[in-house]
C-alpha cells in the first residue's frame, strides 16, 4: 500500500488489480462491505500508537486484509465442497 494515500483508497485499488474488470469498470462501492473512514481512522490510529491491527473482510468472494504495516492482501476464499 502506498503509505501517501489512505487506506480506503488502497483497497478500492488492490481488490480491481486482483478482480481485473475486463473493461476497467467497477460497481465496487466499499461503503457496502464497510465503514471507509472507520478503515481509514483505525489504522491511522495504529500507526500513530506503533502498535499493529489487522482488519480482515470479504468483497464478492475475495478475502481482504489491511494490515497498519502499509500492506494490503486480497485472497480468493476458499469454497468447500458440500
Amino acid at each position: 500500500m502506498d503509505s501517501s494515500r489512505s487506506p480506503k483508497h488502497g483497497v478500492v485499488d488492490a481488490v480491481l488489480d486482483a478482480t481485473e474488470p475486463p473493461d476497467g469498470q467497477t460497481t465496487l462501492t466499499l461503503y457496502e462491505h464497510l465503514d471507509p473512514d472507520a478503515l481509514d481512522a483505525l489504522i491511522d490510529a495504529s500507526s500513530d500508537k506503533r502498535s499493529h491491527v489487522e482488519v480482515r473482510f470479504t468483497i464478492d468472494e475475495k478475502l481482504v486484509v489491511v494490515r497498519s504495516t502499509n500492506t494490503i492482501l486480497v485472497y480468493e476464499t476458499l469454497q468447500v465442497p458440500e
